[in-house]
């Protein structure tokens, strides 16, 4: 996630993402990123553009599972 998504402001997230989803979340996560941007429904050439992606997609997945990953709620 750091190498392919890091935009230098997600690590945090991505870290307590590895810490607390399950690998098969994780790769499922991964490759529903990966498709999107083949897809290329937006621009997802830079950094930032992938890392909010994948946290969305991410944020997503746990929230299916009960876990919060931004500490935030509502």
């Amino acid at each position: 996630m750091i190498e392919g998504y890091d935009d230098g402001r997600s690590r945090s997230f991505f870290c307590r993402a590895a810490a607390l989803l399950g690998p098969d979340a994780l790769e499922t996560s991964l490759d529903e990123a990966r498709k999107a941007m083949e897809a290329g429904g937006s621009p997802m050439g830079d950094a930032a553009g992938r890392a909010k992606l994948l946290r969305r997609i991410l944020t997503a997945a746990a929230r299916t599972e009960g876990i919060e990953l931004t500490g935030k709620k509502g």
